[in-house]
């Protein structure tokens, strides 16, 4: 089996991103503020 690692380009993210998920979801609003 062959493994591949693939890393997204420079710029994929945005201001907020990720925002509405945080504001939906407190579990993902956890997430964030413990590796924040």
């Amino acid at each position: 089996m062959s493994i591949a690692f693939v890393f997204p380009g420079q710029g994929a993210q945005t201001i907020g991103m990720g925002k509405a998920l945080a504001d939906a979801y407190p579990a993902a609003q956890a997430v964030f503020d413990e590796v924040d």
